[in-house]
């Protein structure tokens, strides 16, 4: 007849040995986020010294007279990034977080990945946004859907990020959902008893660029 043997190791020790493998694997899982939190794939390709220049505002406006639909690619729209991030107004009110610069790293289809160079508490960060343009005509609104964020290599829960990002966001930008949206620019001018407005009427990716349309509204004053 066999008789099974009970197990001659004490408790606590396969306790601790259980609480230590756990540890490892834990410490192990830490290290990973750690490396990818900290892993910026798109450092050193130059998009935080990209060229600031006005050049796709300038083409827009052109655009006013003729009606056509302009189509821009993703140098000219970091160009025109870089330029716009260079203004007082394009500042965010956060006092730890300082961003850097601005860039679309990459385009499929109708959205585009947003780089933003980050330095929080001491620590540089890559932040990419995944969004998706438009224009709300009924609210005149410029709207980007925030479809994923990632810091580094690291996905980070949508709706944290938007939370966190609302007090940062550069003035006249604003968080709701999952989208971020600030007013439809206009420029205005005016000569004697006529005045004229110019705003976008159509905003959007396709096919990888960048496709606007503009209208202008005049109007004249009967004395």
């Amino acid at each position: 007849m066999n008789v099974s043997k009970r197990s001659t190791v004490p408790r606590g020790r396969k306790v601790l040995t259980v609480f230590l493998a756990i540890l490892v694997v834990l410490l192990a899982a830490a290290a990973v986020l750690t490396r990818m939190l900290f892993s910026d794939p798109n450092a050193g390709k130059g998009f935080d010294k990209v060229t600031p220049t006005d050049t796709l505002i300038k083409k827009i406006l052109q655009s006013a007279s003729s009606g056509k639909e302009c189509s821009f690619s993703v140098e000219e729209m970091n160009g025109c990034l870089s330029y716009l991030f260079q203004q007082p107004e394009a500042q965010g009110n956060g006092s730890n977080l300082e961003i850097y610069g601005a860039a679309v790293s990459e385009v499929s289809g109708s959205s585009a990945d947003l780089y933003l160079p980050v330095r929080y508490r001491g620590k540089n960060f890559g932040v990419v946004l995944n969004l998706t343009p438009s224009l709300n005509s009924r609210e005149d609104l410029l709207v980007f859907r925030v479809n994923s964020v990632r810091v580094g290599r690291l996905p980070v829960p949508l709706r944290w990020a938007l939370s966190y990002a609302r007090n940062h966001l550069p003035r006249g930008f604003s968080v709701e959902g999952n989208e971020i949206t600030c007013q439809n620019p206009s420029i205005k001018t005016s000569y004697l008893s006529i005045s004229a407005s110019v705003k976008l009427s159509e905003f959007k990716l396709e096919n990888s660029f960048l496709k606007t349309k503009t209208k202008a509204d005049l109007q004249v004053a009967i004395p």
